[in-house]
Order: C-alpha cells, then sequence, then structure tokens
C-alpha cells in the first residue's frame, strides 16, 4: 500500500533487564506504604459496605451510585484476610500491578519494542497510577479493565478470532460492574472501528466490525441485569451531587494532571515536581513541533515496517487520541445538560492513552534529547512519588482517634468541622455513632467538648465563641499532620 508501518519485531524481547528493574521498582513502590496512612472517608465507605453479608452489600450498593464487583471482591477479601487498612488496600495494588501487564501486552500490539518500553515506563512510574493503587477503591480495578480491554480491542481487530472475542466478552462485562465510566471505553472502540473503516485501514473490514461489534453488544447484554439499578441510580442523583459543574478549563486540566510526575487534582498548592513535569512536557511539545517544521534534526523513525500490521502510525495515532478525547468530551456534555461527573478519578479511563502520546511524542525527537528527557521524566516520577508518600494523602483520623479514645471519658461531647467527619472518626475509636454528639447549644450535659478539625485552619470560629460564652476554656491543642484535635473543658475538666 506504500504507507510506513510500525514494526512489532517478535524476535527482540521486550522485556529487558533495565525495562524489568523498572517495573520492579514500580511494583514495590504500589506495595510499600499501603497501612501508613489510615483510611480517607470514602474509603471507609467501600470498607462499611463489605463488611455486610452478601445479600445487604448487593442491597446497598443498589441504593448507592456504585456496581457491584469491586465492593463484592473486597468483602470476599475482607472477610478471609480481615479488614486492617493494608489489607483492605491490598486488592487495589494488585490491580495496579496487574494493569502493568495488561499494558506491557497493549503496547507489544501497536507499538514499535523501543517506543512500547519508554510508555511502559511512563504508566508504570506514574503517580497517580500508584497513588489510586494505595485506595481501596474501585478506581485500579477501573483502569485495569481499561488497559485490558484495549488490549484484546486491538489484537482482535488484528486477528480476528473466539478466544479474544470471548476475552473482550467477559472483561467488558467486569469492566461494567466495576465502574459506569468503563463504559466510555466500549464507545472509543467502537468510533476508533468507525475511523478506520472510513480511511481504509481495515483489510479484513466486515470480519472485523463483526468481531468487535458481537463482543462489546454481548458484554452489555451480560450487564443488563444490573440496568435497573443503573437507572434508580440515575434518578437519585440530581443537583445535590458533590462535583461541581465543569468549564471548558477542565478538557485542558485533567489530562495534565494524569501526566506521568504531576499531581492529583486536590493537590495545593502546586510542587516544584509539579512544575517540572509541567517544563518537561513543554519541551517535549516544543522539541516535536521543531522537528516537524525543519528547525531541529530528528531521530530515527520509530523502527521499521511489519506489513502485516493493521497498527501503523497513523491508527495508532487515531487510537491513542480518541481514547484520551472522547471520554472526556462525552463527560463533559453529560455535566453541562445533566449531572456534573467530569473528576479525575471518574476519567482514568483515559488516563493509559497519555503515556502511548507521550511515547510517540519522545520516539520523535533527537536521540540524545530523547534520552535526557526519559531520564528526566523518570526523576521527575520518582521524585513526585517521594512527595506523595509522605504529603500526598488525605488526612487522615485514624491517629487522632487512637488519641482521643485515651484520654476520652464518658461526659465528652463531639463537634466536627466538617460534621460529616464523624463517621470516620468513629470507624477508628470503635464508639457507637449515638455517643458521638455534634455541637449544639446548650452544652451543659458535657463536662469537655472534643473539637476535631479536619484539615488544619478550616474550623469554624463560632464554635470557639459559644464554648467560651458558656464557661469552657482551651486545655489541649495537638496537631496530627493535617488534623487538629483541641479539648475544651469547664471547671477542673483537664486531661486524665
Amino acid at each position: 500500500m506504500g504507507r510506513k508501518q510500525h514494526s512489532v519485531n517478535h524476535a527482540a524481547p521486550f522485556l529487558t533487564p533495565a525495562l524489568c528493574a523498572v517495573i520492579g521498582v514500580a511494583v514495590l513502590l504500589r506495595l510499600v506504604g499501603l497501612d501508613a496512612f489510615g483510611l480517607w472517608n470514602d474509603e471507609i465507605m467501600s470498607v462499611m459496605v463489605a463488611r455486610r453479608p452478601l445479600g445487604e452489600v448487593l442491597a446497598r450498593l443498589m441504593a448507592d451510585v456504585h456496581p457491584p464487583l469491586y465492593f463484592l471482591v473486597l468483602s470476599a477479601w475482607g472477610k478471609l484476610t480481615g479488614f486492617g487498612d493494608g489489607m483492605v488496600r491490598l486488592p487495589s495494588a494488585v490491580f495496579g500491578i496487574s494493569a502493568i501487564g495488561a499494558f506491557v501486552w497493549l503496547v507489544r500490539a501497536i507499538l514499535p519494542i523501543r517506543v512500547g518500553r519508554v510508555a511502559t515506563i511512563l504508566f508504570a512510574l506514574s503517580s497517580l497510577q500508584i497513588y489510586y493503587s494505595h485506595e481501596a477503591r474501585p478506581y485500579s480495578l477501573l483502569v485495569l479493565w481499561t488497559v485490558l480491554s484495549m488490549a484484546l480491542f486491538v489484537r482482535l481487530v488484528q486477528r480476528p478470532g473466539r478466544r479474544l472475542a470471548a476475552g473482550l466478552v467477559l472483561v467488558t462485562a467486569a469492566g461494567l460492574y466495576s465502574h459506569y465510566f468503563f463504559g466510555l471505553v466500549p464507545l472509543v472502540q467502537a468510533s476508533i472501528v468507525c475511523l478506520a473503516l472510513a480511511i481504509g485501514q481495515l483489510p479484513q473490514a466486515r470480519q472485523q466490525t463483526m468481531h468487535v461489534a458481537l463482543s462489546l453488544a454481548v458484554g452489555g447484554l451480560l450487564f443488563a441485569p444490573w440496568l435497573p439499578s443503573l437507572f434508580r441510580q440515575l434518578g437519585s442523583v440530581g443537583d445535590q451531587f458533590w462535583v461541581p459543574e465543569p468549564d471548558l478549563v477542565w478538557l485542558v486540566k485533567i489530562p495534565w494532571m494524569f501526566l506521568g510526575a504531576t499531581r492529583p487534582a486536590w493537590a495545593e498548592p502546586a510542587t516544584l515536581w509539579h512544575h517540572g513535569a509541567t517544563a518537561l512536557v513543554a519541551l517535549v511539545i516544543l522539541l516535536v513541533a521543531g522537528r516537524r517544521l525543519g528547525i531541529i534534526r530528528g531521530g530515527d523513525d520509530p523502527d521499521t515496517t511489519d506489513s502485516s500490521s493493521v497498527w501503523d502510525k497513523r491508527l495508532v495515532l487515531i487510537l491513542a487520541v480518541t481514547w484520551l478525547a472522547l471520554p472526556m468530551l462525552v463527560a463533559f456534555v453529560w455535566s453541562i445538560f445533566r449531572t456534573p461527573v467530569l473528576t479525575p478519578r471518574n476519567l482514568l479511563v483515559v488516563s493509559p492513552a497519555l503515556p502511548i502520546l507521550l511515547a510517540l511524542a519522545w520516539a520523535a525527537v533527537p536521540p540524545r534529547a530523547s534520552a535526557v528527557l526519559l531520564a528526566a521524566a523518570i526523576g521527575l516520577g520518582l521524585g513526585n512519588q517521594v512527595h506523595f508518600s509522605t504529603n500526598g494523602h488525605y488526612p487522615s483520623l485514624r491517629e487522632p482517634a487512637a488519641y482521643v479514645a485515651v484520654q476520652r471519658r464518658d461526659r465528652d461531647g463531639f463537634v466536627f468541622d466538617p460534621p460529616r467527619q464523624r463517621s470516620e472518626f468513629s470507624y477508628y475509636e470503635k464508639v457507637p455513632i449515638s455517643r458521638i454528639e455534634k455541637f449544639d447549644a446548650p452544652v451543659s450535659r458535657f463536662g469537655r467538648i472534643w473539637q476535631v478539625v479536619y484539615k488544619a485552619g478550616e474550623w469554624n470560629d463560632s464554635v470557639a465563641r459559644n464554648l467560651s460564652l458558656q464557661g469552657f476554656r482551651l486545655v489541649e491543642h495537638r496537631e496530627f499532620d493535617q488534623v487538629v484535635v483541641i479539648l475544651w473543658a469547664r471547671g477542673g475538666g483537664g486531661l486524665r
């Protein structure tokens, strides 16, 4: 056909010792520190659901906003090993590690070996992927099913067959039962097939299209028993949903956050690592633009041809761009006209596309510059991960609750800023919710008041004023990372 193809040279080993070492580091980063910090509110919700009997787990999820698969896995795992903080996070770490293997399988099918190795390094050391591998929530499982689905899809397009089709059916169903945003993945795959047909890229168009369409359709049918619950949940999520309405800036902001060495959306303020990653990406863009304009002499194009491969450079670029852009556009439109849902965690389905795009850009710059850029990307990723391991977590009430449990008296009252953290605190203090009181006047029935401030500096000054007016004085002020515990007492009611 005269077009240049990517090489998929199976004679050369993909996994070199250096790449295996990088993957080994990435695995350790997903396993180390699972118990370093206490669970935060959403993780506690996961555990509270998973602790229930099977029937109650399903009933609770039918009334919630999540499909059931992750919580069923967590329930079975927790009842086998216990619900300690590290143990409930371990399944997410395993899913994150498995996603690296699935990503290797994906890039080996669509990228030259050298470019695929770079994409694997960027994905494996992504701070965002590591972060969600440490969270007892369904997001690392969502990434795993997304990458595995895309790997099966590209191989099914390349060589249609029953085993690949059956695999895509099962993964499609499992992904839908894990997170509703996985539903955007089949939409991306169908769009890629349509675009490939439009440019005449599929030599066995009828067979390839039929296999993909049937696989996605059957996978969707397996999800049909949960559709009534999904429709009920959609009807119950109204204007009070916590996600704010997005603006157009979010369409740029979200992929920017997903780049390998950047921070989660909520991490403030921006760190040196974030600024370094921003500068690195800007440099790559300038180098690629300079090469395309003929200002900079580029390196060799990614490796030579393989005439049997459907996935040439043009179609791989279509895949990566469609994978990145289409879910964000759909979520943005839904957020504007229905319910705001555009958050980074929901759009983790697009995150694996970025290492592929960055690896393609890396291959387009001169060899010396590409080596420096790759080293800088690895350094920034590891440095950012070190920063996250000490500063990049949600405030935890595990240590404050342990401290209060030792000092607590029967007639103590509690006030939480914000009030919704009461359930998280009581989870760790193991005290019935009825004995944890939200502040209201008068407070004469309490000898002492514990004020627990979630994220230091965000407390309600009216609490201190009201307590002072009613004869309470501040007797203890204790800081735990991003949580402050204040003890107010009247008379001689200080610490034990």
